[in-house]
């Protein structure tokens, strides 16, 4: 069985293949049923050129629920590993989803085409902390913003209190 599975095809006519069991685009697909519809019409709307791209789409009216807000110095922080994630993701427990109306993808140049690394509802962040895709803002903004805690999956033997990075 391929690990890799077509997907969908940009603007430009390329080929954007998913792991359909193992990638995060996979487990985001799982808690937001229509993203993955979603994240099709973003692939098809791209001239897909560089090696990696991370676009954000406006759709123009509410598309689901993003689970990403700023956060102060009064909110309850939390740190926890996501379920098929190796590096720590910044968790707050006080605050609720709001709508979006933006979608992000991240797609990844890869011999046949492009790899779909990640969709998610909602705009556009740096790589969190310790990602080998880091950027050079990531640490401030991930001291500035925080996921919903409870919309996604994370392994509870690594919940903590302390920032690990």
């Amino acid at each position: 069985m391929l690990r890799h599975q077509p997907l969908t095809r940009t603007h430009n006519n390329i080929t954007v293949f998913i792991d359909a069991r193992n990638s995060h685009s996979a487990t985001h697909f799982n808690n937001s049923p229509k993203l993955k519809a979603l994240a099709t019409t973003v692939i098809q709307t791209i001239d897909a050129t560089r090696p990696n791209i991370q676009i954000d789409y406006d759709f123009g009216s509410v598309v689901g629920f993003c689970d990403l807000t700023v956060t102060s110095d009064s909110d309850d922080i939390v740190y926890a590993k996501r379920l098929g994630r190796t590096i720590y993701s910044r968790f707050v427990k006080n605050k609720e989803m709001e709508p979006t109306t933006f979608v992000t993808v991240v797609l990844q140049r890869i011999p046949a085409g492009y790899l779909l690394l990640s969709a998610w509802l909602g705009p556009s962040v740096p790589p969190f902390p310790g990602d080998r895709r880091e950027w050079p803002e990531s640490r401030y903004f991930w001291k500035t913003h925080a996921l919903i805690f409870g919309n996604q999956a994370i392994d509870e033997r690594t919940l903590t209190s302390s920032c690990p990075w």
